[in-house]
Order: C-alpha cells, then sequence, then structure tokens
C-alpha cells in the first residue's frame, strides 16, 4: 500500500504473509522474524498486542477527519513530516502500557442559542491513540446498539436518523425529548468504566479509557482543569429551607487534594516581598479556573479550599507584618479592612464575602 500526494512523506508497505504480524509501518525490526504467535520477537516483548496496522489506520481516519491543533500547536501537517517517527512513538508507548494522555485544549464555540459549548481539543498524536482504542471497542460495542440508535454511529448519517423519525411519528402521537445539561462532563465515570470493562476484550483498552477520562483539560486562558466530578447523595437545602438528600455532582476527594498540593506549592507565606496585589493576581487566574469548573453545581463543596487559601493569607501576613503576627486576629483583621476597600480584589472573595470569617477560621 502506497499513501497518495507527493507533499507527505511516503510509507511503504508489504501484504503481510500468513501467521506474520501485520507491521512494518513505523517499526524499525522488519529484520526480525514472527514468533509461533505470529508477533515479532520486538512486538513479542511488549506487555500489549497491539498491531502497528491499526496505529496506521487509525492515522489515515484521523487525517480523514481533519481537526485542528492541540494544545501542542502541532497540526496533521506538522505531525507528517516525521511520520514513521511519530507513530512509532506511538505505538510503542501504547504497546508498553506508557501512554499518558497530554492536556486537552478547549475553546469555546458559540450556540445558536447564544450560549457558548466548550470543546475539546486533544493533540494529533492523542486523536491516533484514541482511534486506535475506539476501532478495536467499537467492533465489540456497536452491534449491541438498537437499530434506532444514530449517534456517532459508524454508517449511522444524521438524514437516516430523521427518516427514521419520520416513521416513527407515523406509529405514535407523542414524543419525549431529552437534553441531558453537559452531558458529558457530568456523566458518572465509575458507572461508565465498569461498562468499559464488561465489554472491552483487552485489558489495555480499559487503561487507556481510563487515563483519558482523567486527563486534564487546559482552558483559553491557560489553566488546567482536572476532570472525573464526583456523584453521591448529598444534603441539600430547598427553597423554603426545607433539608433533603440530592444525588448531585461535586469536587472530588483527588481533585480536592490535588489542588491543595498546588495551593502548598505557591508557598504564599514565603512571598513577603510581595503586594496583596501581586499575590491576587498571581493566583486569581487558578482560584476562578476552579471556583468556575468545580463549583458549578455544588460551590459548598469547595468550602475546604477556600479555608486553606484564607490560612495561606493569614500566614503571608504574619510573615510579612511583624506587629499583626500575635494574636492572629490582627491579621484577619488587616485582611478584612483589604476586603472592605477592595472586595473584588481576590476571586477568593467575589462570592464569599458573607462567610469570609467562617470559611477562613484559623
Amino acid at each position: 500500500m502506497r499513501r497518495q500526494g507527493a507533499e507527505h512523506p511516503v510509507v511503504a508497505m508489504k501484504p503481510a504473509k500468513a501467521g506474520e504480524s501485520q507491521g512494518g509501518v513505523c517499526s524499525e525490526a522488519a529484520s526480525v522474524g514472527p514468533t509461533r504467535k505470529g508477533r515479532s520477537l520486538k512486538d513479542e516483548a511488549k506487555p500489549f498486542c497491539i498491531s502497528r496496522w491499526e496505529v496506521w489506520e487509525a492515522c489515515l481516519k484521523v487525517k480523514s477527519n481533519r481537526g485542528g491543533a492541540g494544545l501542542d500547536g502541532q497540526s496533521i501537517e506538522d505531525f507528517e513530516r516525521d511520520l514513521k517517527k511519530n507513530l512509532y512513538r506511538i505505538w510503542n508507548r501504547m504497546s508498553s502500557g506508557s501512554y499518558y494522555p497530554p492536556p486537552v485544549r478547549t475553546v469555546k464555540i458559540p450556540k445558536a442559542n447564544g450560549g457558548e459549548r466548550t470543546l475539546g481539543i486533544p493533540t494529533v498524536s492523542d486523536r491516533i491513540a484514541q482511534m486506535a482504542v475506539k476501532n478495536r471497542l467499537e467492533a465489540v460495542v456497536d452491534p449491541l446498539f438498537l437499530p434506532a440508535s444514530y449517534g456517532y454511529r459508524p454508517g449511522k448519517p444524521a438524514l437516516d436518523a430523521v427518516g427514521q423519525a419520520r416513521q416513527m411519528c407515523w406509529a405514535y402521537n407523542w414524543v419525549c425529548d431529552l437534553d441531558i445539561k453537559g452531558f458529558f462532563g457530568n456523566l458518572d465515570h465509575g458507572l461508565m468504566m465498569k461498562a468499559v470493562r464488561k465489554h472491552a476484550q483487552e485489558r489495555w483498552m480499559v487503561l487507556y479509557i481510563e487515563r483519558w477520562l482523567k486527563a486534564p483539560a487546559q482552558d483559553e486562558q491557560g489553566n488546567l482543569l482536572q476532570r472525573g466530578y464526583t456523584f453521591r447523595p448529598r444534603v441539600a437545602y430547598g427553597r423554603k429551607g426545607r433539608i433533603f438528600c440530592s444525588f448531585s455532582p461535586a469536587i472530588s476527594k483527588k481533585a480536592e487534594q490535588k489542588i491543595r498540593d498546588e495551593i502548598r506549592g505557591w508557598k504564599l507565606h514565603r512571598c513577603t516581598g510581595q503586594t496583596i496585589g501581586d499575590l491576587a493576581r498571581k493566583i486569581n487566574p487558578e482560584l476562578r479556573g476552579w471556583f468556575n469548573y468545580y463549583g458549578r453545581f455544588t460551590p459548598s463543596a469547595l468550602r475546604p479550599i477556600e479555608r486553606h487559601v484564607g490560612q495561606s493569607l493569614v500566614r503571608w501576613v504574619c510573615r510579612k507584618y511583624k506587629k499583626l503576627r500575635k494574636p492572629r486576629s490582627r491579621a484577619w483583621a488587616w485582611l478584612i479592612g483589604v476586603l472592605n476597600r477592595q472586595p473584588n480584589l481576590l476571586a477568593l472573595w467575589e462570592h464569599q464575602r458573607s462567610r469570609f470569617i467562617t470559611i477562613g477560621a484559623v
């Protein structure tokens, strides 16, 4: 097989003999003979049996789908300038279990109703890796869907879905229209992985799908947003103050701990040479990203994070101003004074002014 087009590197393939591994696209072990299982000695050293031909076919599909560059800025044309090396890197890491997806670039596109939709754009390499898994898993899962299911299925164009809806309108005199807001962002990953484990035939597919679900996203301001919300029963308050049990999403414990670790890494208490305004410019982008993402559904779950930031600011005040060290209530009084004068200085204060003292108690 020979790829068409003189503007890109040409990769030659020879048909595989009976019992021979279908490789050669990005392998440098073409002279090594096949083993009893049809895999080369180089392939046998890998814990996961992923054909190099699968990676090549995934690359062709990704190219046909086109798409923009991901977080690394690499376009499909840039990727093809060193096609053999790039494909080999993907195959080698996936077959050895060492492939970790990079963050996804997110952009906001306008919706017809005036709102915005967040679109995730993986890198070209990551799209090829995802396509390799999709091709293998889709062949197993697609036959399980109902014939009337058309969403994201091969050979099921949107026009056929319209025709199916037309036929169903003849048979039924009612329609049920469901639109789950932010479905893919709020889907219970635990339940989805349970379904993946049931149908995935290879352990490496489960491994990489789980890693993709946990991969962070980076917004247009450069903020990294950790994903995997946790759905569980939570205490909620109705309009009249009545308490009830709500099964709602909120920041997971793992994501909360990661944010805590990042806040510690700021070492705010050592930034005594900076002003409170300098600190605000430094931490506000991160805080707004966390509050907007994790606080969308259950903002009260972010109070431990708010408290942690408040305590860090108290330590900073105590080290910067000796007269405010003891008792610490003096440091709090100083911060409250800044809050009263500049309530929007810190993202921490923008929506939390009424409970500033309670969330930041030391």
